[in-house]
C-alpha cells in the first residue's frame, strides 16, 4: 500500500488500528472477541513496519545514512521487543490483565499524534486515480496469500498440540500449499505493476537468499528463547514476572547497541561472510542455552549465551534489513518491507510451534514440563 499510497497516511492507519483494537480488546470479556481484536491489531501492525521501512528509505537517499537509518530501526524493535516484556511484567505483577492492552492504546495514540505533528509527508506524486490504485492492490493475490500463510501458521501450530499426523494439523497444512502455490501462479500471470509481489523481486542478486534464508532467523530466535526460558523461570525456579524480564535484557540492550554497527559492516566486508560469522556467533550462543538447566546456571552459561547469540543474530538481522533495500529499487521499498516482514513473523511462529513440539515430544518422556531435557532438545 505504500508504494500506491501516501506512506505517511498507511502508517497512521496502521497506528490508529493498533490502538483502537488494543483499547476494544481491554473491555474484552471473552475468547472469541478478544481473538479477532487481537487479529486485527496485527492486521494494524501489518500496515506501520512496511509503511515506516519506505518512509526510511525515501528519507535517507543516501545509502550510507540509509544504512544507518534502517539498522537503527532493526535495532529499535529488538529493544522495543524486552521494554514491552518489562513493561507486561509490571502489569501483569502490579496490576490486571486487560492493562496490557490499555497501556498499548495509549502508546499507539502517543505515537499517532507524534508522527502526524512531526513527519512530513513524503514527495508522493502519482498519476493513477484512484481506481487505478485500487486495481493495483492485487486483493485476489492477497487472498492466497494470507489464507495460505494463516492455514500454514494454523497448521504447524496444529502440529505441536495435536500431533503432526492429526487432521487439524494435516488439513490446514495442505490447504496452505495450494493456496501458496495458487498464489505464485497468480502472479506470474499478472502485469509487474499490478502483482502484489513482482515476480522481476525474486530474481534480483540475493533478494531470496537474503529474505526467505535470513529474514526467517531473528524474530523465530529471540522468539523460542523467552518462549522456552520465560516458563521454566516462572513456574519452575519461582521468579517474579519483573525479575524473568529483568533477565532477558541482555538481549534488547546489546541489539540496540548493535544497530551502530551494522552499517558499516554491511559496507566494508563481504556480505556473505558477515552473515556466516553472524550465524556462527548464533549458533555458540544457543548451544551455551542448552546448559542453562537451573538458576545457578545462569551466569556462567545462559548470560553469555544471550550475549554471544543475540550478537549473532541480530548483526544477522540488520545486515539482512540493509542489504535487502540495497539490492532492490527504491519504489518497491513497500512491498519490499511487507515481504520481509512477513517472513520474520512466519519464522518467529512456524519456528515457535516447531520448537514447542519436539519439547512437548521430548518432556512425554523425560519428566514433564517441568525439567529442562525438553528445552535442551
Amino acid at each position: 500500500m505504500s508504494d500506491l499510497y501516501n506512506s505517511k497516511y498507511v502508517f497512521l492507519t496502521g497506528a490508529a488500528a493498533i490502538a483502537g483494537f488494543s483499547l476494544g480488546a481491554g473491555f474484552a470479556k471473552a475468547q472469541v472477541p478478544l481473538f479477532i481484536l487481537r487479529a486485527f491489531m496485527g492486521v494494524g501492525a501489518a500496515l506501520t513496519v512496511p509503511s515506516a521501512l519506505y518512509l526510511i528509505i525515501h528519507m535517507f537517499p543516501d545509502p550510507a545514512e540509509q544504512s544507518k537509518a534502517v539498522a537503527m530501526f532493526g535495532g529499535c524493535g529488538a529493544l522495543g521487543n524486552v521494554i514491552g516484556l518489562l513493561i507486561g511484567a509490571f502489569i501483569v505483577q502490579w496490576g490486571t490483565w486487560p492493562w496490557l492492552f490499555y497501556v498499548f492504546a495509549m502508546m499507539g495514540a502517543v505515537v499517532f499524534a507524534v508522527i502526524a505533528i512531526l513527519l512530513p509527508s513524503p514527495h508522493h506524486f502519482s498519476a493513477l486515480s484512484n481506481t487505478e490504485r485500487f486495481k493495483r492492490l492485487d486483493l485476489f493475490g492477497v487472498f492466497f496469500v494470507t489464507g495460505g500463510l494463516v492455514l500454514f501458521i494454523f497448521g504447524v501450530t496444529a502440529g505441536s498440540v495435536n500431533g503432526w499426523g492429526s487432521a487439524r494439523c494435516l488439513t490446514p497444512l495442505i490447504v496452505s500449499l495450494f493456496l501458496l502455490v495458487g498464489f505464485f501462479f497468480w502472479e506470474a500471470q499478472l502485469p509487474e505493476d499490478i502483482a502484489a509481489i513482482p515476480t522481476s523481486l525474486w530474481q534480483v542478486k540475493n533478494f531470496t537468499v537474503l529474505v526467505v534464508g535470513s529474514a526467517t532467523m531473528p524474530y523465530m530466535w529471540f522468539g523460542v528463547v523467552q518462549l522456552l526460558f520465560s516458563w521454566i523461570w516462572q513456574n519452575v525456579y519461582g521468579w517474579s514476572p519483573i525479575n524473568t524480564a529483568v533477565h532477558f535484557l541482555p538481549i534488547g540492550l546489546l541489539a540496540s547497541a548493535l544497530s551502530f554497527v551494522a552499517g558499516p559492516l554491511q559496507r566494508n566486508f563481504p556480505l556473505k561472510w558477515v552473515l556466516c560469522s553472524a550465524q556462527s556467533l548464533a549458533l555458540i550462543g544457543t548451544i551455551l542455552l542448552t546448559f542453562g538447566d537451573s538458576p545457578q546456571h545462569y551466569w556462567p552459561f545462559i548470560f553469555p549465551g544471550l550475549i554471544i547469540g543475540t550478537a549473532g543474530i541480530a548483526t544477522a538481522y540488520m545486515v539482512v534489513n540493509i542489504a535487502v533495500f540495497a539490492v532492490t529499487p527504491p519504489e518497491k521499498a513497500g512491498v519490499v518491507g511487507s515481504i520481509f516482514n512477513c517472513f520474520q513473523q512466519v519464522g518467529c511462529a512456524a519456528g515457535s510451534a516447531i520448537i514447542t513440539s519436539i519439547q512437548t515430544s521430548v518432556d512425554s518422556n523425560h519428566g514433564g514440563p517441568s525439567v529442562f531435557t525438553g528445552r535442551r532438545a
